[in-house]
């Protein structure tokens, strides 16, 4: 890998800023380029195959770009890529990091006393069941519990990440996972994140919360070692929308607090790979 890191973020939305945070505080010398596919957002209530094309298009764009590293900033898209890791092999030649990781399993494992595992999500997520079956194959003997979540999705999108309402839904949701007396919460969605206040006050003292986000960002920088740390460079941010880029940006500075130039913003078309590809 070149010396001086070009990092690739996806997500469907806003979601995946989350990673991009810690992406922008970890590696202060790399080149780092965001993507929200916001025109075919939410992916959690898409089919599989269609995200699958998707993330190929995506990781295909960011190879263009001479992007050497990737992080699948969404847990749904991560899901499907860690199904088959084959996915996007042709499409991406460097270091790819998912939100499914041996530092998360490694996380999970250490707060866990009971075994008894909570993760919220997506529609999607949940039927894929990646979260499942890679926690449990890190993991022996762990019961895992999944409820997904998609008014949250949609009120984290339209910035309602506080308040009386959505601290309600989020209970209702949670409540099927704490039945089950979970001492851990995974957060699995991206999304989650910014409601990670609400979700922390929701679980209380009997229920540790784990963020894949800054987990995922710390298992690139391990991975990546001294390949990171050029020194001699100053980091550099672009965005990227297939939607309204005006609308991401308004959302990037409403709801993750970014205060970026809409100079930085630009507004992109994908290649249509999504209908040909098996």
């Amino acid at each position: 890998m070149q010396n001086r890191l070009k990092l690739g973020i996806f997500d469907s939305g806003v979601g995946g800023l989350s990673v991009f945070q810690k992406a922008s505080e970890l590696f202060p010398h790399a080149d780092i380029e965001y993507l929200a596919d916001t025109k075919r957002y939410p992916y959690g209530e898409k089919e599989e195959k269609q995200v699958a094309g998707y993330i190929r298009e995506i990781s295909l764009f960011f190879e263009k770009r001479k992007c050497n590293a990737l992080i699948i900033a969404c847990s749904t898209a991560s899901g499907i890529f860690e199904k088959d890791k084959k996915l996007l092999k042709q499409s991406f030649s460097g270091r790819i990091v998912s939100m499914l990781n041996a530092s998360l399993c490694q996380e999970v494992d250490n707060v866990s006393k009971n075994r008894k595992i909570g993760i919220l999500s997506t529609r999607l997520t949940k039927k894929v069941n990646q979260f499942s079956i890679f926690l449990k194959k890190y993991i022996p003997n762990i019961d895992i519990f999944i409820n997904a979540a998609p008014d949250l999705v949609e009120r984290v999108t339209n910035g309602q990440t506080r308040g009386k309402e959505t601290l309600l839904v989020a209970r209702s949701y949670l409540e099927p996972l704490f039945q089950e007396h979970v001492d851990t919460l995974v957060i699995g969605c991206t999304h989650f994140h910014f409601i990670h206040s609400v979700l922390k006050d929701l679980c209380g003292e009997e229920v540790s919360l784990v963020a894949p986000a800054p987990v995922s960002v710390n298992h690139l920088k391990t991975a990546l070692g001294c390949a990171a740390d050029e020194t001699s460079h100053r980091q550099t941010v672009r965005f990227f929308a297939t939607g309204r880029v005006k609308d991401f940006y308004r959302q990037a500075k409403e709801i993750a607090g970014l205060n970026y130039p809409l100079e930085q913003y630009h507004e992109i078309s994908l290649s249509p790979l999504a209908e040909s590809s098996n």
